[in-house]
């Protein structure tokens, strides 16, 4: 994040989801269009902050402080920090505004999650209707964005997130969709070549193989009637962190049987959290 970023998340911010709010005023009470919320400067913290800044000013102006780029910045860094640790902004009422299906996605593709070209809102609105989404906080958009479309070519709607379902080893070929499917939300990071597998339910094994930097890898996966193997996920989350020390898998908030894994950089990964979309690395 650029410290232009910064300051604008300190000063522009909503104090609620931390979203940037369009202040085309000074002073008065702003609404923030994700959230709903409306808030107000926090007057004693900006009263305080201007009387150090004047106390400081008089000192320095005793002592004579000749440099004009130090007088200023040693009046105006004290008041600063005195805003930002008493925070700018005090919250009136929390939000009660219906944000869009369309505000919700235009949000996460800042933060990482873009729903693909090929795909357009109606696409997400064939699984859910609009009210649900608009209903559900953040987590049907992503649940949507995880989700492949309906059809015969089963794209994804998202390059970088996928919804699994963890009851889906059936037959063979379906640990190879998923080490194809961890390999494709890392948008090229992670490279793994010649992937196979077995599922033998009746005689309990199941094994997934691929080739890594030249290296054959087998893994001998634990069978539980049609679960999978969780173990899998963290050698996925090993050899990404090897090929690619600047991603990282992440996993968000489980849905019953349904778990949505994604792939972010860890900057991108801070500043989910930061915006109280709570994903935690994939471990």
């Amino acid at each position: 994040m650029s410290l232009n970023d910064r300051i604008a998340q300190i000063f522009l911010a909503c104090p609620s989801c931390s979203v940037k709010v369009d202040m085309q005023k000074p002073i008065g009470i702003f609404t923030c269009q994700r959230c709903g919320c409306t808030f107000r400067h926090n007057w004693l913290a900006w009263g305080i902050a201007v009387a150090a800044a004047c106390i400081i000013g008089k000192i320095l102006s005793v002592q004579h402080c000749r440099s004009f780029p130090v007088y200023w910045c040693l009046c105006i860094i004290p008041a600063v920090i005195i805003i930002i640790r008493m925070k700018p902004f005090s919250v009136i009422n929390e939000g009660t505004v219906v944000v869009s299906l369309e505000r919700r996605l235009a949000i996460l593709s800042k933060l990482g999650f873009k729903l693909a070209p090929a795909f357009n809102v109606d696409e997400l609105l064939k699984s859910f209707p609009r009210k649900s989404y608009e209903e559900s906080g953040f987590d049907l958009a992503l649940i949507g964005l995880g989700m492949t479309e309906q059809g015969k070519l089963r794209r994804n709607h998202c390059e970088n997130l996928r919804l699994f379902d963890t009851e889906c080893i059936n037959n063979t070929g379906d640990y190879s969709r998923i080490a194809r499917d961890m390999m494709g939300i890392t948008q090229g990071s992670l490279v793994l070549e010649n992937i196979q597998d077995e599922v033998d339910n009746d005689n309990r094994t199941a094994w997934l193989a691929f080739d890594f930097k030249g290296e054959r890898i087998k893994i001998d996966c634990e069978v539980n009637d049609n679960r999978v193997d969780a173990s899998i996920f963290t050698i996925f989350t090993e050899l990404l962190d090897e090929a690619d020390p600047e991603k990282t898998f992440v996993v968000y908030n489980a849905f019953g049987l349904n778990t949505l894994i994604g792939c972010v950089t860890k900057e991108q990964l801070e500043i989910l959290n930061e915006h109280e979309l709570h994903f935690s690395p994939l471990t």
